[in-house]
């Protein structure tokens, strides 16, 4: 930092200021220290002046430049990372993607995808390359076979979820399979995402734990956490052939009526459904046989017998007929008509009220017998 000096002699002295004549004629001005006693008017005096250099003002405005491109580089490099993709073969690894479907960063979850990520560089790169690398590896490390050919895909929304980028996914990744490996792509959120990082394995191995879990397969996630994807795939498959015997070996298992009773065969509804129906056939045949044979047999007047009647639809609820020489046939109230009706009505399902002028009633209904005399 400089110094600049100015000489000349005390013309003029005030509370703030001193007034010098130069040398070179010209008078100047400088201010005066508070804490510095006063010169003496006529004396010669040398005022030395602390110049600021310009590097201060450089240096700072240097600063605020370097503040803001430091800023603004960190914008254009900071992590933008919008999209996780776990990717489960036999390597388990996941690929951090930004909304460009750019590798940001790549991770593995077992010592066969540290050592894939390790021999393909795929970080920088775009998804569908990438994808091709991992599976080309995959086949020439035998992790794919014609006997294993399965690919688990999961992606995981970091920020706010595009549809149309997941759509970008899940179409490069189809597309970029093979047709002989089947390869399944799900969605999953952030929360499952943080615990499957937690527990150091990849969100397609967590979800088949928590599964077979709630199965009751494994006691405990942690339990089974050093299985593969595929070993706890055939899990799940060996459970669900389990299950499907047991159905097949009690097929009406969970299937009752609602009421806790297993269903009835086929036809048997129909058959009570007929049992249920009225029968056509008389109550009592034989005694309608009987009765009709004693009106074939009895001559009219011939009321030595009691009248026996087959079993009518209508019943006589009154007294025993008493049949006389003339052959009249009393029942109940009243008497029936030529008395081959029951006693409540005539020959045209009339109430039994009106007079029977026929011979021996053979039809008494429920009343008993009628007995006639000679």
């Amino acid at each position: 930092m400089g110094k600049l000096s100015t000489e000349g002699i005390v013309v003029k002295v005030t509370e703030d200021k001193i007034v010098l004549l130069c040398p070179n004629g010209a008078f100047k001005n400088i201010a005066r220290a508070a804490h510095n006693a006063p010169p003496l008017l006529g004396e010669q005096y040398v005022h030395v002046e602390k110049q600021t250099s310009w590097l201060k003002y450089v240096s700072v405005a240097a600063v605020f430049f370097l503040a803001i491109m430091a800023y603004t580089i960190f914008q254009m490099t900071a992590p933008t990372s919008s999209y996780v993709l776990a990717i489960d073969i036999n390597p388990s690894l996941e690929l951090v993607l930004n909304e460009k479907m750019e590798v940001e960063k790549a991770t593995g979850y077992n010592e066969e995808a540290v050592e894939l990520l390790s021999t393909l560089k795929i970080e920088n790169l775009v998804l569908a390359e990438a994808y091709q690398k991992i599976i080309e590896y995959s086949y020439e490390k035998g992790y794919l076979t014609s006997d294993n050919s399965y690919v688990e895909t999961a992606i995981i929304p970091l920020k706010k979820q595009n549809k149309k980028v997941i759509e970008k996914i899940e179409e490069t990744i189809k597309i970029s399979t093979p047709q002989d490996v089947v390869v399944t792509v799900t969605q999953n959120n952030s929360e499952t995402y943080q615990d499957a990082k937690d527990m150091q394995v990849s969100v397609n191995k967590l979800t088949h734990l928590k599964e077979l879990k709630n199965d009751g397969v494994i006691e405990s996630v942690q339990a089974a956490k050093g299985k593969s994807v595929s070993e706890l795939r055939k899990m799940q498959k060996d459970l669900n052939k389990s299950e499907e015997s047991q159905e097949k070996a009690n097929p009406n298992k969970g299937k009752g009526n609602g009421n806790g009773n297993q269903p009835e065969p086929p036809g048997l509804n129909k058959d009570k459904k007929k049992n249920n129906q009225p029968s056509m056939r008389p109550a009592n045949p034989a005694a309608e046989k009987k009765g009709d044979n004693s009106n074939k047999e009895k001559s009219p007047g011939n009321s030595n017998n009691p009248g026996q009647g087959n079993n009518g639809n209508e019943t006589n609820k009154g007294n025993p007929a008493k049949n006389n020489d003339k052959g009249n046939n009393k029942s109940g109230k009243g008497n029936n008509d030529k008395g081959n009706n029951p006693g409540k009505g005539n020959n045209s399902n009339n109430s039994g009220k009106g007079n029977n002028q026929g011979n021996n009633g053979s039809n008494p209904g429920k009343g008993n017998p009628g007995k006639g005399n000679n």
